[in-house]
């Protein structure tokens, strides 16, 4: 499994609404523009309020714009972390997290805390992996087992050592996709209108230094468009 680098730093408590303002416009606005070209991943391309939800979740880890978009899959419109993200956030705050077995038909990780002594084991089967309802639809079973039942172990490691450290985003991407689709509602649409001089300084596009952020919350879902 390749790494991802992401900062030593932890998120400091508490949130600077004005700050988490002007991210997100800055956000929707590099969504915009990546979105359209073939640097941004599959996934994302064409779909730019996806993007933004992604960059959003990334940068409450540290990671640049373009690695929030490459450490998030967009699944059903969420963005949700790989196990991968899952892993790097749980070593960089220092826990371990270790691959013991991985094959076709069995994965076993283990991990332990920061400080601990004992071990917590995970061990995924493809016996195990059957009961979950996608199992026969989800194709990575059929071409690449070894990674999902990995990736699986891993996030539920993650889940048991560090729940603190992946700050809310207990189920990884691979996990999510094996759950049957579920049922997406319109959106309520909530915009948030302030005056800001740092803003105008920041975005000197936007008219008089307003700046407008449209949030919509669906379940797991958050859409960001740019200034008004």
């Amino acid at each position: 499994m390749t790494d991802i680098a992401i900062p030593d730093q932890q998120p400091t408590p508490g949130v600077d609404l004005e700050l988490w303002a002007r991210q997100a416009t800055g956000a929707a606005i590099y969504a915009e523009r990546v979105c359209s070209t073939t640097m941004a991943p599959a996934a994302y391309r064409g779909k730019p309020a996806e993007a933004t939800a992604a960059i959003l979740a990334g940068a409450e880890l540290g990671f640049s714009p373009m690695a929030s978009l490459r450490a998030f899959d967009n699944i059903q419109g969420t963005p949700a972390p790989k196990a991968l993200t899952l892993r790097a956030v749980v070593q960089a705050a220092g826990h371990e997290v270790v691959t013991v077995e991985q094959t076709p038909t069995r994965a076993v990780v283990k991990g332990r805390r920061r400080g601990d002594t004992d071990w917590q084991t995970s061990t995924w089967d493809i016996a195990r992996a059957k009961l979950m309802p996608q199992f026969k639809t989800n194709a990575n079973y059929l071409t690449n087992p070894a990674a999902m039942l990995v990736a699986r172990a891993t996030a539920e490691v993650c889940r048991w050592v560090a729940s603190d450290a992946i700050m809310g985003m207990p189920y990884a991407a691979e996990e999510i996709a094996d759950q049957p689709a579920f049922a997406v509602e319109a959106p309520a649409v909530r915009r948030l209108t302030g005056r800001s001089s740092m803003v105008a300084n920041t975005f000197t596009h936007c008219p008089g230094g307003n700046f407008s952020v449209t949030v919509a919350a669906s379940g797991a879902r958050l859409f960001v468009a740019g200034p008004a």
